[in-house]
């Protein structure tokens, strides 16, 4: 009995450090397997495994939970300055997959990750619907602080952030200081703070930080050192970029850096500043020292070098370093080709095929982004001749023989029937009145295809489209479903349902192998519905309008 006794107490040993999680060993040839929330709290409560390599195994729902600090390597001890804890140097690949309604309340280096030094790497990882609120510093949606000031940080890269971040200073959709690697990454929905307050990054302070090939469509707010996409910039650099929301600030305010150098001591930096192949076409608004596309420039910092900004849609006509051009310049390749941007399909500039666009319709966008195979509906063929049967509702119905089946209306009940003032690429968007009160519980629009559409053309990987709401809408999930000629029928839902509350462009990627896993022949696609309530939990809910534009085929997804 004493020797099976040894014997199981020997195996009990060995096992906890595994039994944290669904598998793996930590390794880079064996991850350990985060496939629960269950993993996920493991590894925060796991110091000694923050240096390991780990995998996300499935989406993870995170409702139900609150923090009052970051999830994995927090700071432990707010009374004093400075990070006080353990940061996480380990690699994190998201596999893809998404942690949803991540809800913090608390001080500072606050995120899913408090801080993560060098070597870190955090990839393919999106952070959906967060709500990370702090009274300090160094906040942000996936990361407080990416290496800090004794340390250099990691490399973030594919990764996404989407919700609401509050807090202090150095507050950023994605990360709140930038020390290391921003690449291939973006940011969506509204950011708050006081100082040091950018949609993506809040600061690149002390280290030479660098944010590449990223953007950012937050609304951002905050009272000095304002930026779209990155709020200060001392001694890092910034290529390859953009900024699309709306910026609102006191002082030193840009449409995407606030400030460029360091403007609160007359020494000059050792690391120069460097801005270039960027642009914005965020809203802006200040008082003092506001640019289109920088705030301002100080001590040490280069001038930005080949950046533009959309003048009509920033509402400044000036700005400390880019150019400024109108809405139809910004829309036009050769605006940006004769600046030495290497664009898809040309070779001239460079064979990276680091932008692509539609000419007339859009402002650049990065090829990671999926590169337009086939036009769904851009809404920009609709037109006010019911007659010829051109109009928005009449290709997107919501009845069945005439008889309406749902709370949904699609186009305004006047002409013009499409939205021609809010829109995201073009000069036409659809609008989606919803209405699931009154024992409706689901609004919804379809549009068929006969024959059925392959969607596989050009090797498309990806369903992609753009919608924004109204802030007084009510919440409701927003879904879209496709069916194919078979009638097999996949439902993708957006997660949130405050989702529709939001009062900048969202862009919604669906992997068309998100479709084919739940048996949808993408290669003969009949039906796509869009949706706003509860088709598969049906429920009374709420009203509002919400817009959709550029549905389109991509390839090249990150």
């Amino acid at each position: 009995m004493r020797t099976v006794f040894l014997a199981l107490t020997t195996c009990l040993l060995v096992l906890p450090a595994q039994a944290q999680y669904s598998g793996g060993s930590g390794t880079a040839e064996d991850p350990y397997q985060i496939a629960t929330a269950a993993d996920l709290i493991a590894l925060g409560e796991r110091p000694d495994d923050w240096d390991k390599h780990f995998k996300l195994m499935a989406d993870i729902d995170l409702s139900g939970y609150s923090y009052d600090r970051a999830v994995i390597a927090p700071d432990i001890n707010d009374a004093e300055d400075g990070f006080q804890g353990t940061s996480f140097l380990g690699f994190f690949d998201g596999n893809g997959h998404t942690i949803s309604n991540l809800m913090i309340e608390g001080g500072s280096y606050l995120g899913l990750f408090g801080v993560l030094g060098s070597p870190a790497h955090i990839s393919r990882l999106g952070l959906e619907a967060v709500d990370v609120n702090g009274t300090g510093d160094s906040i942000g949606g996936l990361g407080g602080s990416n290496g800090t000031v004794w340390s250099a940080g990691g490399i973030l890269g594919g990764c996404y952030a989407s919700g609401e971040v509050s807090g202090v200073s150095f507050v950023g959709g994605l990360v709140g200081d930038n020390e290391g690697l921003v690449t291939k990454c973006f940011s969506t929905g509204t950011i708050r703070g006081v100082w040091c307050v950018g949609g993506l990054v809040g600061s690149q302070w002390l280290r030479e930080g660098e944010v590449t090939a990223s953007y950012s469509t937050c609304s951002v707010r905050g009272d000095e050192t304002i930026g779209g996409l990155v709020g200060v910039d001392s001694e890092g650099t910034i290529t390859t970029s953009y900024a699309t929301g709306t910026v609102t600030g006191v002082r030193y305010v840009g449409g995407l850096v606030g400030v460029l150098g360091n403007c609160w001591t007359d020494e000059l930096l050792e690391g120069a500043t460097g801005v270039a192949d960027c642009y914005s076409m965020s809203s802006v608004y200040g008082d003092e020292y506001v640019g289109g596309l920088i705030g301002r420039s100080c001590h040490g910092a280069n001038c930005p070098i080949d950046c533009f900004w959309d003048i009509q849609a920033s509402g400044q006509s000036i700005s400390e370093g880019g150019i400024g051009e109108t809405t139809a310049e910004m829309k036009t390749a050769a605006t940006f080709l004769d600046a030495g941007w290497d664009f898809v399909d040309e070779t001239e500039n460079g064979t990276d095929d680091i932008w692509w666009i539609l000419e007339g319709q859009d402002y650049p966008r990065l090829w990671w982004e999926g590169v337009p195979v086939l036009v769904v509906d851009d809404f920009e063929s609709h037109t006010d001749d019911i007659d010829a049967g051109e109009g928005v509702f009449q290709t997107w119905v919501v009845y069945n023989d005439h008889v309406v089946a749902n709370g949904a209306l699609v186009g305004h009940l006047l002409p013009p029937f499409a939205e021609q003032t809010i829109v995201h690429g073009g000069s036409q968007s659809m609008p989606f009145y919803y209405d699931n009160t009154a024992g409706v519980v689901d609004s919804w629009a379809e549009r068929r295809w006969g024959p059925p559409r392959d969607w596989t053309i050009d090797d498309a990987d990806a369903l992609t489209l753009y919608f924004r709401g109204e802030a007084d809408n009510d919440p409701e999930p927003l879904y879209v479903a496709i069916e194919d000629d078979a009638g097999q029928i996949a439902v993708v839902t957006y997660p949130g349902a405050d989702a529709v509350q939001a009062t900048e462009w969202q862009r919604w990627h669906i992997p068309l192998a998100e479709l084919q896993a739940v048996g949808v022949d993408v290669a003969a696609v009949e039906k796509m519905i869009i949706g706003v309530g509860g088709r598969e939990s049906p429920q009374p809910g709420g009203e509002g309008l919400i817009y959709i534009d550029d549905i389109r085929l991509t390839n090249r997804m990150p």
